[in-house]
């Protein structure tokens, strides 16, 4: 027998959760050790997903970041996170085989499912036929950055039909001016706003998460899994930690997030490289919008993207004063840029690293107030 097939197959077998991470290999038993045996219950709920899969024909998508939440118990405490109540109405991002929509469905949630992967929409819609007729879930068939969620959520609660051309986004949804008729017209029954639950893939959160968070008119909560890295960065980073970033500010302006629970990576099928973890967002109403711990009021900002465009510019060189990095593009000269930073409050000299989300929220205001005058 050749001794170097079998230490080093040209086949080598299928990765599965309960590993030590994503590149361990099986085959070498003497470097990793005794092979880890999966939980009962995951290796059920791992059965279970292959099973889907197969009758689809299909598998896991790395472009569209496919990982199965495997672990009930993680189910479970996303659930609980989100506070999941009895005819809540909940929007959940990328139901993948429906392991988490088992969970709200069984919470008493009417839920709206969006899934982009064509195989997987006919997973859901078969393995929730009851739930379809009886109109306690509905499934989208879209991208959820080609949807208007204000428009699905609302069409949904008031049992409208949801279809994609009908909630298709309009444009940029940063650009669009904030609508407080909407939120003060539209109220959703009968809990008064939606939430939103969802494992979302890797290189999705930032993108998905500014579409969701300026929501908080008709969102109370945003309750998600992603990479524990970044959950921190979204959660916990406050300013003057190295961690510090734009999303930091931008999470603390338009909610109020906490760090719910860590995820370890073999939780998932097929397991990725990274650990992850469970964020809660608890939205804020556009009406209220402040920033920071403060009750200082922040001049009405119009479009959401003059917030987010101040703070990436500003984070491009996160340790730079801010009025250089500004001065001479698109908010202005040095006069306007030194002009707003006094009337926001804030110190000239000021690094965006030391300034906290209402610090950038009043800055963001002043700028577009002067933008204003000057056009």
């Amino acid at each position: 027998k050749d001794k170097s097939s079998s230490r080093h197959p040209r086949h080598p077998p299928q990765l599965y959760p309960g590993m030590p991470g994503a590149g361990w290999e099986p085959w070498r038993k003497k470097e990793s050790g005794k092979k880890q045996v999966l939980p009962q219950h995951m290796r059920l709920s791992l059965q279970k997903t292959k099973q889907f899969l197969i009758q689809a024909n299909h598998n896991p998508k790395k472009a569209l970041g496919q990982n199965f939440m495997l672990d009930e118990n993680v189910l479970r405490k996303v659930t609980k996170a989100a506070d999941v109540q009895a005819d809540d109405v909940v929007v959940e991002i990328g139901p993948g085989t429906g392991n988490l929509t088992t969970h709200l469905l069984e919470a008493g949630a009417r839920v709206l499912a969006i899934e982009k992967d064509d195989a997987l929409v006919d997973v859901v819609r078969v393995r929730f036929q009851q739930e379809i007729q009886s109109g306690q879930l509905s499934v989208l068939h879209a991208d959820v950055l080609h949807v208007d969620v204000e428009e699905a959520a609302y069409a949904f609660a008031t049992g409208e039909s949801v279809s994609t051309p009908d909630v298709a986004e309009r444009g940029d949804a940063m650009e669009r001016t904030r609508r407080p008729t909407y939120q003060l017209t539209r109220t959703l029954p009968p809990t008064g706003r939606a939430k939103v639950v969802a494992n979302l893939p890797y290189n999705l959160t930032k993108d998905v998460l500014m579409r969701l968070l300026p929501l908080g008119g008709i969102l109370t909560d945003v309750v998600v899994m992603l990479q524990d890295e970044a959950a921190r960065r979204w959660s916990e980073a406050s300013p003057g930690d190295a961690d510090y970033r734009g999303v930091s500010v931008l999470a603390r302006f338009y909610a109020d997030p906490s760090y719910a629970f860590f995820i370890p990576r073999n939780a998932f099928y097929p397991a990725p490289h990274v650990d992850s973890a469970c964020v809660r967002f608890a939205l804020r109403d556009p009406d209220a919008w402040v920033g920071g711990d403060n009750d200082e009021d922040v001049p009405r900002l119009k479009r959401v993207r003059a917030l987010s465009k101040l703070v990436n510019a500003g984070f491009t060189s996160r340790r730079k004063m801010l009025r250089n990095t500004l001065q001479g593009g698109a908010f202005g000269g040095a006069p306007e840029v030194l002009a707003a930073l006094e009337q926001a409050g804030l110190d000239v000299d000021a690094r965006p690293q030391d300034i906290d989300a209402a610090g950038f929220g009043r800055l963001a205001a002043a700028l577009e107030s002067k933008q204003k005058q000057a056009s």
